[in-house]
């Protein structure tokens, strides 16, 4: 009788199913805070700091030309962002990274219900 999953099958599956399984990304930590406990990079390619609260200790990542910047549900430029911060220095805001890289993969802030 000739078994479904015979070990020459599985044996095969997992030749061909495990370069696919090595790249599975993590699910990036997200850190919460204020938007006047964030420093932004000067640049794409920059370093943000951002502490989650005033006792917390300030975590530094890796911003790059990937990361994305959102406000509301729309992508803006960083330079956007920015100045949205500075308007709204106690909004809150996401920062979502890469844990054991530190990479930024987005930051994201919603605008008071009055400026919608």
């Amino acid at each position: 009788m000739n078994h479904l999953f015979s070990p020459t099958l599985i044996a095969a599956w997992l030749v061909v199913a495990t370069p696919a399984l090595a790249q599975v990304h993590p699910v990036p930590r997200v850190i919460e805070a204020h938007a006047s406990s964030v420093v932004l990079p000067a640049s794409a390619d920059g370093t943000l700091v951002v502490r989650s609260c005033q006792e917390c200790t300030a975590r530094t990542l890796q911003a790059t030309a990937a990361t994305r910047y959102r406000l509301g549900e729309s992508d803006v430029s960083l330079g956007e962002f920015g100045a949205f911060l500075r308007d709204h220095p106690y909004i809150t805001l996401t920062v979502s990274y890469r844990e054991g890289t530190n990479v930024v993969v987005g930051l994201q802030a919603y605008p008071p219900a009055a400026d919608r």
